[in-house]
């Protein structure tokens, strides 16, 4: 199989399984959010130079750096927190 063949299908493959996760990840309007912001943990994902030259950043959000599972661990975040993720 010719390495571009084999690409398109690992890609292809890690579509689904993504998609298919993430029939748990439930999703939240800014309307539900702005009403109970102390609730969640918002989690700003977008990358440095993105985030630096954005003018709208939501209040309170914190932007990790590096990895967010170590970012989580050494917040002391419960395993069952409420967290959003955004990126604009």
């Amino acid at each position: 199989m010719k390495p571009i063949r084999l690409a398109a299908l690992v890609i292809m493959i890690l579509a689904f399984v993504a998609t298919a996760f993430a029939v748990d990840v439930q999703r939240i309007d800014k309307d539900t959010l702005k009403a109970d912001m102390s609730s969640y943990i918002i989690v700003d994902v977008r990358t440095g130079s993105d985030w630096k030259g954005s003018e709208f950043k939501i209040q309170g959000a914190v932007h990790p750096k590096g990895n967010i599972v170590d970012f989580a661990k050494s917040k002391g975040w419960a395993k069952d927190a409420k967290i959003v993720f955004y990126c604009a």
